[in-house]
């Protein structure tokens, strides 16, 4: 992607970036069955915070273990996973501009399929809370099996 269009896709809302062609030259690579009218904001959001933050090639650390390795605040990381909706994607914005910030890889495997199933598919979202959860905490005591 050129540095125009990934600089296009990281300003405004998601909702403006749902309405542009780098956006939708993006989505050529996701199945067409992962794709719904209903999920364009989603899949907006999704993008918009990896133009920001980057994708790295080939990271194995979790999203939770990259957050909590940023030093993303506890208190941000709860408001993080207590929100839903319209507050889940301003949060997640939030921690993609602080994870930018302090220059840590983030893989988007967790955070992204989280903001795809937020209040879609509440049982799935729940899990993937856990496990962002389990990891942060795990890097944050040290522990090993992050």
């Amino acid at each position: 992607m050129s540095t125009g269009a990934r600089a296009s896709l990281r300003r405004g809302t998601r909702h403006d970036v749902a309405r542009q062609a780098a956006f939708f030259a993006v989505l050529t690579d996701i199945p067409e069955d992962r794709l719904s009218a209903q999920s364009l904001a989603r899949w907006a959001a999704v993008v918009q915070c990896m133009a920001i933050t980057g994708v790295p090639e080939g990271t194995s650390i979790r999203d939770g273990s990259a957050l909590a390795q940023a030093g993303l605040a506890e208190s941000r990381f709860a408001r993080l996973l207590a929100s839903h909706g319209d507050g889940f994607f301003d949060q997640l914005l939030l921690v993609a501009r602080y994870v930018h910030s302090k220059d840590v890889s983030l893989g988007w495997k967790e955070l992204g399929e989280l903001a795809l199933t937020d209040e879609h598919l509440e049982e799935r979202a729940e899990e993937i809370r856990l496990s962002l959860a389990r990891s942060y905490y795990r890097t944050l005591a040290g522990s090993p099996a992050a």
